[in-house]
């Protein structure tokens, strides 16, 4: 079993979204669940996914196995226990995220170029 310090090498060399799909994913969600928490494809995830388990697999301590979702959660779920500062959302949970954002800006667009909109 690779140590934390390992694990933060791995973690540090992902990025931002990565960390974020890794999160949600060591602690128990599907890729749709991940996928409609992001606003991203559930077929993003797994492209990122694979990106995280390439640099899981550059670890000495997994070499003699292909890392998959139960790895990554047996590994991740117990470092974010013990290290919480690692666990923290991107953003605020009251800023709006980047989808909700792009939604806003597009009902605004949509009912103003509409013919029968006040």
């Amino acid at each position: 079993m690779p140590n934390d310090d390992c694990l933060l090498q791995v973690y540090i060399q992902l990025t931002a979204r990565q960390r974020e799909v890794l999160r949600l994913v060591s602690e128990g969600l599907t890729n749709r669940e991940v996928a409609d928490q992001l606003y991203i494809a559930p077929c993003v995830v797994a492209g990122h996914l694979t990106k995280i388990y390439d640099t899981l697999a550059t670890l000495e301590a997994l070499s003699h196995t292909r890392p998959n979702r139960y790895v990554l959660i047996s590994l991740y779920a117990d470092f974010f226990r013990r290290h919480p500062l690692f666990n923290t959302h991107a953003q605020s949970p009251s800023a709006p995220r980047t989808g909700e954002l792009r939604r806003g800006v597009r009902e605004r667009h949509q009912s103003a170029s509409h013919p029968l909109s006040i």
